[in-house]
């Protein structure tokens, strides 16, 4: 075969096997499956099981884990308190201003309970932290009352809305501060607003505990001082302090940054736990792996004896039954052995291209444009120096140098 076609040939199989590739990439097995594994009890031997579960989660199977470790973590992890830190540095503070109190040392007193409310701005309202807030307005009221006794009915009254079940014991405080207490409480106060405009992901208002609706808003409060937190299940909690007078409008601009992934998760799960039937579960499964980037969840979850999974999918029928978790070593396996990808038969790989073998080069002095180039050349030659021995002048030329003298002249 001539060496040109050859090289042909060798283009058209090597085309045909970059097609047949392309084909066979086409149609081959799916990604692997990726698997959301997901304690719902809380307790550490959840935990244990839903860590053993995502280590058996093997590409050999078809299956992958999550691709961030941290959401993975996030997925098992022990639910702490996220607001733990913030409420112990405003209890830390609440007992420095209190301390300051008994030294009758009302400025430092003034800023302890300033530094206690203003940390309490990051912790989400709930009872727990809107009572810390009540008491650290109130110690506030009782370092202004000598100095500043208006100062001091405004937190009072603040104390009242935060907190409309306080009563001061007759045993702990003195008559006159009582009363002080109560009157503040029983005042019918004028009444302003506060204009509410929330940038980033928050999506909740509160003011004074209270949830007021979503941003933005205008809310109707008593002249005052007020406590406006802004949260969302996305977002850092984030809020301020806001001084109202009677008849006006006070502007209000807050800037809520984003949760990061393994806070919003924790609240995810803690949704899961605190859910009170399948409805409520499937949903807050259903957010959990939205947030991950699946379709598919293993779920540890409490029985009457002992640990149970459920399986999750994003499509009918959803949230399946409980199945039982053993402490056997194949466990972890036969729970995720429905996910489990069957495995591309032998016959169907790609075939192999035989290589084409090319003839070996030639030397250049023995290719055939050399030879058929060389004759050509010399058929030239020769026919130039007969067509010239043939048409010269025999009397205007001599030809000594070859040995011949015509006519013997010397």
């Amino acid at each position: 075969m001539p060496r040109r076609a050859v090289r042909l040939a060798h283009t058209w199989r090597f085309a045909a096997f970059v097609a047949l590739a392309w084909a066979h990439g086409a149609t081959a097995a799916p990604a692997a499956q990726v698997i959301a594994v997901i304690d719902g009890t809380g307790d550490a031997d959840g935990m244990a099981a839903a860590t053993r579960i995502g280590e058996a989660i093997s590409a050999d199977d078809g299956l992958a884990a999550l691709a961030d470790p941290a959401a993975t973590r996030a997925l098992i992890a022990p639910l702490g308190d996220e607001d733990a830190a913030v409420i112990a540095d405003a209890r830390a503070a609440l007992e420095q201003a209190g301390d300051a109190l008994a030294r009758f040392d009302d400025a430092t007193a003034l800023g302890q309970a300033a530094t206690g409310q203003t940390r309490l701005r990051e912790a989400a309202p709930r009872p727990l932290v809107t009572a810390l807030l009540a008491d650290l307005v109130f110690t506030e009221g009782l370092a202004r009352r000598t100095a500043d006794a208006d100062g001091a009915r405004v937190a009072f009254a603040e104390v009242h809305r935060l907190d409309p079940g306080r009563k001061l014991e007759a045993a702990h405080f003195l008559p006159d501060l009582i009363a002080a207490y109560e009157s503040a409480g029983r005042a019918a106060p004028a009444t302003g607003s506060i204009a509410i405009e929330v940038d980033g992901p928050g999506t909740e208002v509160w003011i004074d505990g209270v949830r007021v609706g979503a941003p933005p808003l205008t809310a109707t409060v008593a002249d005052g001082i007020h406590f406006v937190t802004v949260t969302g299940l996305d977002a850092v909690t984030t809020g301020a302090r806001v001084r109202v007078d009677a008849g006006k409008t006070a502007p209000l601009r807050l800037t809520a940054i984003r949760a990061d992934v393994t806070t919003r998760l924790a609240r995810l799960r803690r949704r899961l736990l605190e859910a009170s039937d399948d409805a409520a579960r499937a949903t807050a499964i259903h957010d959990l792996a939205a947030a991950v980037g699946t379709g598919v969840a293993v779920v540890v979850v409490r029985r009457a004896d002992g640990l149970g999974t459920r399986v999750w999918r994003d499509r009918a029928p959803g949230l399946g039954p409980v199945a039982a978790f053993t402490t056997g070593p194949t466990a972890p396996h036969d729970v995720l052995a429905p996910f489990v990808q069957a495995k591309e038969p032998e016959a169907d790989r790609l075939p192999r291209i035989g290589k084409v073998e090319l003839p070996p080069e030639l030397p250049w002095w023995k290719t055939s444009w050399f030879r058929n180039s060389a004759a050509i050349g010399a058929v030239v030659v020769v026919g130039a120096i007969i067509t010239y021995a043939v048409t010269r002048d025999p009397g205007s030329s001599r030809v000594e140098g070859i040995g011949f003298n015509p006519g013997g002249n010397p």
